[in-house]
This record gives C-alpha cells, sequence and structure tokens, in this order.
C-alpha cells in the first residue's frame, strides 16, 4: 500500500506546473507524499484492529449480559453510545486542530530541507538568523495548536471518566437491589466485574487510540492537498507519448559581437 500510493501520488505531483513547484517548497512537497503514504496504513489498522475490535467486544458483551439482567446489557450499551457520541464529537471539534497542526509541521520540514539544500547562498548571504527566526516562529504555531488539541483531549478523557464512574456505580447498586431479591447470584458478580473490566479496558484504550487517529486524519487531510489540486496544464487526449532516446546540443549560426558592432565570430 506504501509502495503504490508513493509511486501513483509521485507520478500525479510530476504533472503539475512549474509554476506550482515555484510556489510550492520542494521538501513540503515530498513530506506530503511521505505523509500520506506512512498515515494511511496505519490510520486503516486503528479502524480494523482497535475500533472494530471495540464494536465486535459490545455486541459479545451485550447478549452475554442478558443472560444476567437486562439493565446490565441496557445500561452498558447506553455507556457505550454516550462514549462513542462524545468521541465523535471531538473529533469533529478537533478535526480543524489537527489539520492546522499537520500543516505547521509539513512546513517546519519543508523549511528544514529547504534550508539545507541551500545552505551555500544561505551563508553567501548571511541569511542563517533569518531562516532560524522563520522555523522558529512556525514551531511557535505548531506548539500553540498542539497544546488546544491536547487540552481538548484531556478534557474528553475526564467526562469519559465520570461517565465510567456513573455506569459501574449504576452497575454496583443494581446488583446488589438484584441480589437483595434473589435475581443474581455471586457468580453475576463476578461475570459482571469481568465483563466491565474488559470493555472498560478497550474502551480507555479506544480513547488512547482517538488522538493518534485524529492525528492521522489531520495528516492525511494536510497531505491530500497535492493530489487535490487540479493540474494547470493537462496533456490533450490524443497527445502521444514522447520518446527520447539520446540526448544532444548543437550550435547552429552562433555568434558573437557587442552592440551596434560588426560580429566577432
Amino acid at each position: 500500500m506504501k509502495k503504490k500510493i508513493t509511486t501513483e501520488s509521485m507520478d500525479y505531483t510530476m504533472q503539475h506546473s512549474h509554476n506550482f513547484f515555484q510556489n510550492n517548497f520542494s521538501g513540503s512537497l515530498a513530506n506530503k507524499v511521505r505523509d500520506l503514504a506512512g498515515t494511511t496504513p496505519p490510520m486503516l489498522g486503528r479502524i480494523l484492529y482497535n475500533f472494530l475490535n471495540v464494536i465486535l467486544s459490545l455486541i459479545i458483551a451485550f447478549f452475554t449480559l442478558l443472560f444476567v439482567h437486562k439493565l446490565f446489557a441496557f445500561a452498558l450499551i447506553f455507556w457505550a453510545t454516550i462514549f462513542i457520541l462524545m468521541a465523535f464529537r471531538a473529533a469533529r471539534l478537533t478535526e480543524p486542530l489537527s489539520i492546522a497542526a499537520a500543516d505547521k509541521q509539513t512546513k517546519i520540514m519543508g523549511n528544514l530541507v529547504d534550508v539545507l539544500s541551500n545552505i551555500s547562498n544561505i551563508r553567501f548571504f548571511s541569511r542563517s538568523r533569518y531562516e532560524s527566526s522563520k522555523i522558529k516562529a512556525l514551531q511557535d504555531d505548531y506548539t500553540k495548536i498542539s497544546k488546544q488539541r491536547k487540552i481538548f483531549l484531556i478534557k474528553f478523557y475526564i467526562i469519559h471518566a465520570f461517565t465510567f464512574s456513573a455506569y459501574f456505580s449504576f452497575c454496583i447498586i443494581t446488583l446488589i437491589w438484584l441480589y437483595s431479591k434473589g435475581q443474581v447470584t455471586l457468580g453475576d458478580f463476578l461475570l459482571l466485574f469481568t465483563i466491565n473490566n474488559w470493555i472498560i479496558h478497550l474502551m480507555w484504550m479506544t480513547a488512547n487510540e482517538l488522538n493518534g487517529f485524529l492525528e492521522d486524519v489531520g495528516t492525511i487531510n494536510q497531505a491530500l492537498s497535492v493530489i487535490n489540486e487540479p493540474l494547470q496544464i493537462e496533456d490533450s487526449p490524443n497527445s502521444t507519448t514522447l520518446k527520447v532516446t539520446r540526448g544532444e546540443i548543437e550550435f547552429r549560426n552562433v555568434n558573437f559581437s557587442y552592440h551596434n558592432s560588426m560580429p566577432l565570430f
């Protein structure tokens, strides 16, 4: 997948006009292609091995808890639904910050590559301090955006912890009440605690993975700007492929002269 994404992205990028490459840092473009190829497979892995795992686990836990009591089964689904809706809400709210952070990071890497590739010119014109200040400004912007996103996610984790506490308290109180009525056994206590421990662990891991997933979404959306940029110049549908077998330079009718004078040779 990485090979295919890299190849197709580069093939498309190389079709852009010369004006496109003048207006974009070569290091930034290379970083976007790298991010697109390097981030897409891990993001799909998070969806398959984390989020899909949680959904399947919730289905199994729901039908297992039905054998204990329907109150626990529907309480689990109710709490899980609240968590998932909160997660989607967090994703929607932090998506602009994730995209902005990825954009700043790409610009930082692009500037670093371009500075190092043009170090001779920078030294010749004594522009080292200017280039350093420009990179520092980009880093400051990236740090500010990252802090905003991290603070928002910390608030999300705190709210998630409160919802879990409320759900678990409900389970304990309901277990004691049903046990006093003889509707559950001590084995049901053990089963419920085991399932809750399993589900809570998965959901907490999912909450942690959400941070990485949002970063991946922002990185991919920002990297896709290379692919989404329309080509300014395109070949006609009936154009033929140029076949260049060798290169050659010829001088024909070349002369040299000063202004308003006879050619010297």
